[in-house]
């Protein structure tokens, strides 16, 4: 029993460390939210997963999902509008194409400010309340990849505006 559960701490601070350096591995805010919604696609063995951003990539254009699908297919239009920006921690099931889907989601904010919204989807029922924990715990990894990366293209913007001006 010991080794089991030292090896399933392993595990879990592998997969954290992973996740937390794949995350940050960029300043682009478009790449760090489609590299956060594939890493929590791929890590918490998601079929699908959408990331709703509030702010957009483009300036004057309205915020789109960023989605992962574990089979390389597109992830239909239906399945992002049903999971829309959730405002709290999620676990429940939900019917979708005649299937019953797993739905795992939570709202990303950093000081009061929403950021976006992720959502995993999982055919085969493999979450429990640890993984939920882990879950919540790299949400906050996210929180912190993403308002990086949304300070690091605002001072883009404010730089290429600058220069506009100059």
């Amino acid at each position: 029993q010991r080794t089991n559960d030292l090896s399933q701490a392993l595990r879990k601070e592998s997969l954290y460390n992973s996740i937390t350096t794949t995350i940050r591995s960029s300043l682009d805010y478009a790449d760090t939210l489609q590299t956060v919604v594939d890493a929590f696609g791929k890590a918490f063995e998601s079929d699908y997963a959408v990331l709703y951003p509030v702010d957009s990539v483009e300036l004057g254009k309205p915020p789109q999902p960023v989605t992962y699908s574990k089979s390389g297919e597109p992830v239909a239009a239906a399945l992002a509008d049903i999971g829309s920006p959730c405002q709290a921690l999620i676990l429940d099931k939900l019917p979708y194409a005649g299937k019953s889907l797993n739905r795992l989601a939570t709202k990303l904010t950093y000081r009061n400010r929403p950021l976006a919204s992720i959502t995993l989807y999982q055919i085969a029922n493999t979450w429990d309340s640890s993984t939920v924990k882990l879950f919540s715990s790299l949400a906050e990894q996210a929180i912190m990849a993403i308002s990086q990366a949304k300070l690091h293209l605002h001072i883009q913007q404010q730089t290429e505006q600058m220069r506009t001006e100059l």
